[in-house]
């Protein structure tokens, strides 16, 4: 700056004027450059910025710090800030730039960021290889929002947007955890070769294009939310693996992976174009959560590429077009476990094409759909007991029963002309609900035994009593596992006559089961009137007995790609004997029971499967022996006790006949077998001679069940 006289004369006045001016402009420029201090500044130190400034920029700066400090403003036409190599930023306030990157560094740098860096038109950040980032706030960028180098480590928890990319770092080795918001015009998140990418429960990445794009050998996790224009993860390189335990929502495929592909979904991949909720070329796909393709495309599609074997193993549920397709030119072979659900929206469920390959079928299994395995030594097998009907494309696989109750038919052809069926088919009928109402049918009995007992006798004695119990069933080799629980109530009179009591007794019971597969129901629902009597044959003894008639209805309820619904009626009839001996010197009761309890049903007709089962029918022989030692306590007795009970059932001799076969229905009996118990009960005298008592026991038998029972029993004299 000059100062000069008009007139060309040095003027006192003036010139004091005019250095007034320049020490105020220096002093501004002074003031400016010290909000970020030092500035010039020597390898190693450390800078920080206060107040407003244009920033910080050195790009020869290593070794050393800057701190943006909270409530300073970095607004720059330029880099916000600028450095070179081993340095590490901070910023607690705001890092802008008009034209240029927020923040640009080289190699080795780290940045945490816990307020606002905002690029306008390129990237919030800019680094090289090896770099740390942490976002605790919010980045912005006119083009991508963290564009790093390799071996770079990004973690957000705050929020970052990109006009084109939200974070570029396209290559080899770099690892990004996504906890906050990523956003962009463009993807989400792009890494190179051996990447590592984890969206964790609390990320959210929302992408025009796709939501997360990675190079070979990679790894991505999402426990998130993913929403992509396109393809939710892009991972089409080899021997990529795509963990997905949140949701993807895309518009292209779900997951796009190449050869070599490991792919698990425990979670929900929703596809709403013409793609598919997974592509891949080869490789291995666990599925236990739901793969939906809504757009006509299918829900797992073999590309013709694949070259080596795949496995899909699918508990959950896969829906589309065609639920699991190969394209027309594929030659691999394939491999499928199935014991979840496979739509094919289209009418067919599988379609694979040349190589030999297997569809594998086992509890839980539902397909709604043609399975074609197309060219090749294909197999079609039941690896466990299922129900459903499975339509085969043709006659020439290898169809292995595996000695499950199953009947496999072809077309009306030759010697089988007579059967009602346009294709081959294999008819599974799983005989484990059967199992399960013969497990309603012994427990009834054994529950009602205990609650008609032997109850003390007065005279006009009227008498209620509620039980129920719950069992855990294991698997056996025909038979699935299965949960039982159920009750009753029950309710008689007695009259004393001397050292003997007769009376009657009426009530109901509903118990149900629920099997593994998640698919099959059972109810044994039960009205029933008898009569019991009991004597004591000695001050200490007292002996009983009962008869019972009644009705009972035994239904199925399923899926219609399984069993379908079913039920029968029948009559239900038992007798038991007991004793009750409880010396009155001694603290110490021990009682007694056998009998038995049968049901004698119709046939059932199962609608889904069009078979009939014949031989619903149950019969148990129970026997049970308890020893308990009361004691006071309080206005009552509580005895612990331990029971063992014995459970012989007969074999009803089940059999399904379908299109004009029948067969016999080979079943686990998880019935007979002997159990022990233990437990507790308390028994006290309310107002006006009122008896109230309840028990619980715990236990297990042969059949490694668990079970739980318990009585309540109300005595009122009247």
């Amino acid at each position: 700056m000059m100062c000069v006289s008009r007139f060309g004369a040095a003027l006192k006045g003036a010139g004091l004027l005019c250095g007034v001016s320049i020490l105020a402009l220096s002093l501004s420029i002074e003031t400016s450059r010290a909000a970020c201090a030092p500035d010039p500044a020597a390898d190693g130190d450390d800078i920080v910025c206060t107040g407003t400034s244009d920033g910080f920029r050195d790009d020869e700066f290593d070794d050393g710090t800057v701190t943006v400090e909270t409530g300073a403003v970095i607004d720059a036409d330029d880099q916000g800030i600028l450095v070179k190599d081993d340095v590490g930023i901070t910023n607690d306030g705001s890092v802008g730039s008009k034209d240029d990157h927020a923040i640009e560094g080289d190699d080795d740098v780290t940045v945490t960021n816990n307020g606002d860096i905002v690029s306008v038109s390129k990237d919030g950040i800019h680094v090289d290889k090896d770099a740390v980032i942490v976002n605790n706030g919010t980045i912005t960028g006119g083009d991508e929002g963290i564009q790093a180098g390799e071996r770079s480590t990004i973690t957000n928890n705050g929020s970052i947007t990109g006009d084109d990319r939200g974070i570029d770092a396209e290559e080899d080795d770099v690892t990004v955890t996504n906890a906050g918001s990523v956003g962009a015009e463009s993807d989400g998140i792009r890494v190179g070769a051996d990447g590592n990418v984890t969206n964790t429960a609390d990320g959210v990445i929302n992408a025009g294009d796709d939501g997360i794009q990675a190079g070979e050998n990679s790894r991505v996790v999402n426990n998130g939310k993913i929403f992509a224009g396109k393809e939710g993860v892009n991972a089409n390189e080899y021997g990529v693996t795509v963990i997905n335990n949140g949701i993807i929502n895309s518009v292209d495929d779900a997951i796009n992976a190449a050869g070599g592909a490991t792919i698990v979904n425990t979670g929900t991949l929703y596809v709403t174009g013409v793609q598919d909720g997974i592509d891949l070329d080869d490789g291995n796909v666990l599925n236990t959560g739901t793969i939906i393709s809504v757009g006509g495309e299918d829900g797992i599609d073999f590309d013709e590429n694949g070259t080596g074997p795949s496995f899909v193993t699918n508990t959950g549920h896969i829906s589309g077009h065609i639920g699991i397709n190969a394209d027309e030119a594929d030659m691999a072979d394939q491999t499928i476990l199935n014991t979840g659900t496979l739509i094919g929206t289209g009418g067919t469920a599988v379609a694979l094409r040349g190589g030999n390959d297997t569809l594998q079928v086992g509890s839980g299994s539902l397909i709604d759909g043609l399975i074609d395995l197309g060219a090749g030594n294909n197999t079609f097998a039941i690896i466990g007991p299922v129900s459903g009907v499975f339509t085969l494309a043709d006659d020439s696989y290898d169809v292995q029963l595996n000695g499950y109750n199953a009947i496999y038919v072809t077309p009306q052809t030759g010697a089988r002309s007579a059967l009602p069926v346009s294709a081959p088919a294999v008819i599974a009928i799983d005989s484990s609900p059967f199992t399960a109402i013969d497990a309603s049918v012994s427990e009834f009995g054994m529950d009602l035994s205990q609650a008609i007992g032997t109850a003390p006798s007065s005279d006009r004695l009227f008498w209620a009593r509620a039980f129920g119990g719950w069992s855990d069933f294991d698997a056996a080799a025909m038979t699935q596992g299965f949960d039982l629980g159920g009750g009753g109530f029950v309710a008689g009179r007695n009259w004393d006559h001397g050292n003997s009591m007769l009376g009657f007794f009426g009530g109901g019971a509903l118990y149900g089961a629920s099997l593994d597969d998640g698919v099959h129901d059972t109810r044994f629902l039960a009205g029933f009137a008898g009569l019991r009597a009991a004597r004591s044959v000695a001050p200490d003894t007292t002996v009983s007995g009962s008869v019972w008639l009644g009705g009972a209805e035994a239904r199925i309820e399923s899926s219609e790609l399984a069993s379908g619904d079913g039920s029968t009626t029948g009559v239900i009839a038992g007798f038991d004997t007991g004793f009750a001996y409880a010396p009155a010197a001694a603290r110490f009761v021990l009682e007694g029971a056998a009998g038995y309890n049968g049901f004698f049903g119709d046939t059932m007709d199962l609608d889904s499967l069009g078979a009939v089962i014949s031989g619903v029918a149950s019969h148990h022989f129970q026997a049970s022996l308890e020893a308990g030692a009361p004691f006071v306590l309080g206005g009552g007795t509580l005895p612990p006790f331990l029971r063992v009970e014995a459970d012989a059932s007969t074999d009803a001799g089940l059999s399904a006949t379908a299109v004009g076969t029948t067969i016999g229905l080979g079943a686990d009996d998880v019935t007979s077998g002997v159990g022990i118990f233990g437990g507790v009960k308390f028994q006290a005298m309310a107002a006006d001679s009122v008896n109230i008592s309840a028990r619980i026991a715990v236990g297990t038998d042969t059949n490694s069940t668990l079970s739980v029972d318990g009585k309540l029993t109300l005595t009122v004299p009247f």
